[in-house]
């Protein structure tokens, strides 16, 4: 069990990494400081800032419940954002600072003659407002501060670089300070926040709100006073989830070998062009990547073991030289190494909310879809009732359904073999996990399954529909012989899609022990399942502390 010592002090780690952040960012914003061989040096310092980051990771995904993973890992790809932001800037900087020296105008000039400006790519600003720092920084040291550029010039900068929502906004004035102005303003919205007065109340935590529209507060407030109503069933009946929906049933087919093939549901206003160079980015953390493993030969093992069996099943494959390599969307990944974990040891994370060129990332064009699936508590409870009960979880459920040919190109890997080794190309063939989409396309193609072959497998079919929540199945009966028809059918409604079950665990099967064998030790009575502890035994559900 981890104690409050060891996550107190990784905090304390993690909190000295974003506090150097912060630092060397706003010496960045003091340009008279500005100097190449000073920016060099602090380059320097956030290269081993981002080493140390990846230790630190690591020591985070040991330590942590898989109830907190979403939680722990946005908070780390917020730091991991913060650094690559930082690099950005000191190698935008730097940059600038080059070009103005190679733009001195010579002696032989004639006096107020004018200089033609190097060129310079523009920074871009899509209107999100945890980007618009950075691109201020940017913007204000390569146009705003340049003395030599007119107010005109500058505003015609200052447009070319707006892009998506950013564009809309318009002054009276119609010229550059007024039109800098109105964003920078606008991209902060409406915040609610501040401290609490009363001095009886001791009160360590502060929260903020942050939104655009008085819709959005209304809407937020609402269901802040609707949390904690465990009746409250909300349905998504949303346009989003009806276009899903009419998508999947579109595209969704079925092979001959019974596996299923899905497309990834793109949003109509986002096309796909949208995306900018994203291979960059990806060969970057390949490197960082392979510094880590080199430093842990039992993870470099584990990674390559798990490429390797990702190609032999034909779950990736290798994309030819005569493609064009920069196309498409590259996923970069990194793994969390899990000692303790007795059936997988190391977990690979593809990341499509990594940004492009462009500043989308995959993520950003995708319909999330909705939750097709029963709520936890419901699954929970309907499981404490059954006399005879069972746990499962279908095996490498994402990779078992295929990914529309046409599609692949935006799930691009870069792989090597050794740190020195050439960079290859992969796409991967099926759904990935770290997609937006991902978890809609897996549980509908269930959905699609359970309906298709209800009419063979009846219990299953409900079962499917009821008792699963993502890839883990709790479910059960008061008859004995009813447990078992559920079992077996259950096998076999899923074998019908390419799936298989695994990690089956029960409160009592003698006589389907030789069918359904533990994935695990026969002596063990307690398992872990949607975040609690099951005692087959016993049997109770008990939350880990």
């Amino acid at each position: 069990m981890t104690s409050e010592t060891e996550i107190t002090t990784i905090n304390r780690k993690r909190g000295n990494i974003k506090s150097q952040i912060t630092k060397l960012a706003n010496a960045l914003v003091d340009k008279t400081e500005h100097s190449i061989p000073k920016l060099q040096a602090q380059l320097d310092v956030v290269s081993k800032l981002q080493e140390k980051f990846e230790l630190l990771k690591n020591d985070y995904y040991k330590i942590t419940k898989q109830t907190e993973f979403a939680e722990v890992e946005s908070l780390l790809d917020s730091v991991e954002d913060d650094l690559l932001n930082l690099e950005v800037s000191l190698k935008t900087s730097i940059s600038q600072l080059k070009c103005n020296l190679e733009s001195v105008s010579l002696p032989n000039q004639s006096k107020g003659a004018p200089i033609k400006l190097p060129k310079i790519p523009l920074p871009t600003f899509c209107g999100r407002f945890e980007e618009w720092n950075l691109f201020k920084t940017q913007f204000n040291d390569l146009i705003n501060e340049n003395p030599q550029l007119s107010d005109n010039e500058k505003l015609h900068y200052l447009r070319g670089s707006l892009k998506g929502d950013a564009k809309i906004i318009e002054t009276a004035d119609d010229d550059f300070s007024s039109l800098f102005k109105a964003i920078d303003q606008s991209c902060f919205g409406y915040l609610v926040s501040g401290n609490i007065s009363d001095d009886n109340f001791d009160i360590s935590t502060k929260y903020c709100f942050l939104t655009k529209n008085l819709e959005a507060l209304n809407k937020t407030l609402t269901n802040f006073w609707e949390i904690e109503d465990v009746d409250f069933q909300k349905t998504c009946n949303s346009e989003e989830s009806n276009y899903c929906n009419e998508h999947f049933a579109k595209t969704h087919f079925r092979k001959a070998d019974g596996k299923s093939v899905v497309s990834m549901p793109l949003k109509t206003e986002f096309p796909e062009t949208m995306l900018g160079i994203s291979k960059m980015i990806a060969s970057k953390r390949l490197d960082q990547l392979w510094t880590r493993l080199e430093r842990d030969p039992t993870m470099k093992a584990l990674y390559s073991d798990f490429l390797n069996e990702y190609e032999s099943l034909h779950h990736m494959e290798e994309v030819k030289e005569d493609t064009d390599l920069d196309a498409g969307y590259y996923l970069p990944n990194h793994g969390i190494l899990r000692p303790d974990n007795k059936t997988t040891k190391l977990r690979v994370v593809f990341n499509a909310s990594s940004k492009t060129s462009s500043g989308y990332s995959l993520n950003d064009l995708l319909y999330k879809g909705g939750v097709l699936q029963g709520d936890l508590f419901s699954i929970l409870i309907r499981f404490r009732k059954h006399i005879y009960a069972f746990t499962a979880d279908i095996k490498q459920m994402f990779r078992m359904i295929e990914l529309n040919e046409s599609q692949t190109r935006l799930q691009n890997i870069l792989w090597k073999n050794s740190k020195s080794s050439p960079t290859k190309v992969y796409k991967l063939r099926t759904v990935t996990y770290g997609k937006a989409s991902a978890p809609y396309l897996a549980t509908k193609v269930l959905q699609q399954l359970a309906l298709a072959e209800e009419k063979n497998f009846p219990l299953a079919s409900k079962v499917l529909l009821q008792d699963f929540y993502m890839d883990d199945c709790l479910s059960g009966s008061s008859e004995f012989t009813e447990f078992e028809t559920i079992q077996s059918e259950l096998r076999q409604l899923l074998q019908r899609g390419g799936m298989t079950l695994h990690k089956w665990c029960s409160s009592y099967s003698p006589t389907t022990a030789q069918e359904f064998p533990l994935d695990r030790n026969s002596e063990e009575i307690q398992v872990k399942t949607l975040g609690v502890i099951w005692n087959s035994v016993i049997p109770l559900l008990i939350k880990p502390t």
